[in-house]
């Protein structure tokens, strides 16, 4: 299946549930109190991160550019901008973006640029502080998402960092991981499990894909990055290992 295909038509239809899917955040049941909810999730969620990262207050943290990829709806990249001199968001759809830039009109935000990504990041600029996605990598196949994430790498700053979340493993039975992978291939199937599930039938697949962890720390060191840490992450995806790879650029690539 097509993920940037299914990542569209979240955005058309259910942008804030293709964010966090959780039925409250529904277009249909989507109401003010969930909205604010919704929100304040991503503020507490990228305060933790940069403190995290910074080893620092949240308070004494200014960035000079900092991109969210996969920024959807602007949920994280808004508090984000709030410590940056300028704050990209990058997102496969247009229609997350246009709702980004609504969400950022709303907020009084105006330190935001809004870019269409493409497998390239063409439209991306070189020598930012600070890269940050999560809950992106997962919806995008393995092999395709490593290729984007050393691209994402090399768009850092000498000393910048990044902070990516990625699932690295699943306790899901080989049966289970074999029936997923027919769904992912054949639409019937999934529209059949939307059904039992409760769901519209016509739902989007929202794949879950696992990354090799010492790949990816391998390609990192390659890019200069000397240090990669890996913090677990709680995850709310049954049978999946959830992780963040924090690491500074602070040597020359290799080769």
């Amino acid at each position: 299946m097509n993920t940037d295909r299914d990542w569209s038509r979240w955005a058309a239809d259910d942008p804030y549930y293709g964010v966090l899917s959780l039925d409250k955040f529904r277009a249909k049941n989507l109401s003010a109190v969930a909205r604010k909810e919704f929100f304040e999730s991503g503020a507490a969620h990228m305060q933790k991160i940069i403190s995290t990262v910074f080893s620092s207050a949240i308070s004494n943290i200014r960035l000079s550019s900092a991109l969210d990829f996969g920024c959807g709806v602007g949920r994280l990249l808004i508090p984000l901008a709030q410590h940056a001199d300028m704050a990209i968001g990058v997102d496969i759809s247009q229609e997350m973006l246009d709702e980004a830039a609504r969400n950022a009109s709303n907020t009084g935000t105006s330190n935001i640029r809004l870019l269409l990504s493409d497998d390239g990041l063409t439209q991306i600029p070189s020598n930012i502080s600070f890269i940050h996605s999560c809950l992106v990598f997962q919806h995008i196949p393995w092999h395709r998402g490593r290729w984007i994430l050393r691209k994402l790498a090399e768009k850092v700053d000498a000393d910048g960092h990044v902070a990516i979340q990625l699932l690295t493993a699943t306790s899901a039975s080989r049966l289970t991981q074999i029936l997923t992978k027919a769904r992912y291939a054949f639409p019937p199937i999934h529209w059949v499990r939307n059904v039992l599930k409760h769901r519209p039938a016509l739902d989007p697949v929202m794949q879950l894909n696992v990354y090799d962890l010492e790949t990816m720390l391998a390609d990192l060191r390659d890019l200069g990055f000397a240090s990669p840490t890996v913090l677990g992450e709680p995850s709310a995806m049954k049978d999946f290992t959830s992780v963040y790879v924090i690491a500074q650029r602070s040597a020359t690539p290799r080769g």
